[in-house]
């Protein structure tokens, strides 16, 4: 909130004075969507005033000529006058608009975040045989001989603020690179209220490495469908997959639970 006021006189003549008085009042708010009665406010009030006061022998005589009465005082004159207006406004932060939400719905859905690494697992392999080289038998290690490597993970937002984390960061990292830079709200929600400050975008990354053998992966290089080189290496990587599944825990009714799988 910020207030500021003034108040300004002119002596026009010793019976004469002028004055004018200004005031603003602002409000920033913290978000773009506000309940009623909670509207940030951007007022201006300015007012005007004149006082005159005068010595006047005219009503000296007139009150004279009235019977019985003998004035020894001199008749003043004082004129006050004032006018003063408001003019009521709306912050600047929400575009001028004097809009308020009775109700965004929010509530009516239950968020579930899906970006913390650790409520991920690994995948289990696809009953395909492109993926499946057991053909679905139990306890056989050629299920995972196509996985390939893929790693998740959420970067650290104390790398992204200069002159706080900064010391951490390799040196062979740049950050304007796409894969290691940070990532704005605006950027994933066009329509997004954005926050007072500089606020990252928590992301969930996921890193496929398909020529590297994955977690799990017991290939001895025997398997036709999923050759392997001198260096490890897979000879095929475009025939690899991975995987990574999570299970959504916020209803306790398991005919509407669901499973999320990633799989790429």
């Amino acid at each position: 909130r910020s207030l500021l006021g003034t108040r300004l006189d002119y002596k026009l003549s010793d019976d004469i004075n002028i004055g004018g008085t200004f005031l603003y009042y602002n409000e920033r708010p913290l978000i773009t969507r506000n309940l009623i009665g909670n509207e940030p406010a951007r007022n201006i009030q300015y007012g005007l005033d004149m006082n005159l006061k005068k010595n006047s022998r005219v009503l000296t005589k007139m009150v004279d000529a009235l019977p019985f009465l003998q004035t020894k005082e001199v008749s003043t004159v004082t004129v006050n006058a004032e006018f003063a207006q408001l003019l009521p406004g709306t912050s600047n932060k929400i575009h001028g608009e004097g809009t308020s939400f009775i109700d965004d719905f929010e509530n009516a859905a239950t968020p579930y975040s899906l970006l913390s690494p650790q409520g991920w697992k690994l995948a289990a392999t696809p009953r395909e045989p492109a993926f499946d080289l057991s053909n679905g038998a139990l306890n056989n290690l050629k299920a995972g001989y196509n996985r390939g490597k893929l790693s998740w993970f959420q970067v650290d937002n104390i790398f992204y603020i200069q002159g706080g984390g900064g010391s951490y960061v390799p040196k062979d990292i740049k950050l304007a690179n796409h894969y290691t830079r940070p990532v704005l709200p605006n950027e994933i929600f066009p329509y997004f209220d954005p926050y007072i400050g500089n606020f990252y975008q928590p992301v969930l990354n996921l890193a496929y490495y398909p020529s590297e053998r994955g977690q799990y992966n017991y290939n001895d290089g025997t398997a036709s469908q999923a050759l392997l080189k001198s260096d490890g290496s897979f000879a095929n990587p475009e025939k690899n997959w991975a995987g990574i599944t999570t299970a959504i825990r916020t209803n306790v009714d398991f005919e509407q639970s669901r499973k999320w799988s990633i799989r790429r």
